[in-house]
This record gives structure tokens, C-alpha cells and sequence, in this order.
């Protein structure tokens, strides 16, 4: 029983695992093609730093 258990958490964990490296992939390549077409936007770390960097220039 208690290895039914230790095969069902490691499969549990390692699926939440390459969940988490597929969005990580997924943000990644969405950032590169945003970069590509937008070559200011490189500087961005993340959406929000994007959108106040766009609030200060707007002001």
C-alpha cells in the first residue's frame, strides 16, 4: 500500500512538473517572438513592468 502511495505522489509531482517547464516554454517562446517584432519590448521583464514602462512615457 505505502508504495502504491510513494508511485502515485512521484507520478502526481512529476506531472505538475512538466506542466510547469511547458508554460515556462510556452512564456518563453511568446516573449521571443514578441522581442523579434518589437525589439523595445526586450527590455520588458514582465507584462506589468511593460505596462508601467508605457505609463511613464505616456505621462
Amino acid at each position: 500500500m505505502s508504495m502504491m502511495a510513494i508511485l502515485l505522489m512521484s507520478g502526481v509531482v512529476t506531472v505538475i512538473a512538466v506542466i510547469g517547464l511547458a508554460d515556462a516554454l510556452t512564456h518563453l517562446l511568446c516573449w521571443s517572438a514578441r522581442s523579434l517584432r518589437e525589439p523595445e519590448a526586450m527590455g520588458a521583464t514582465s507584462p506589468s513592468a511593460d505596462a508601467a514602462r508605457r505609463e511613464r512615457l505616456a505621462a
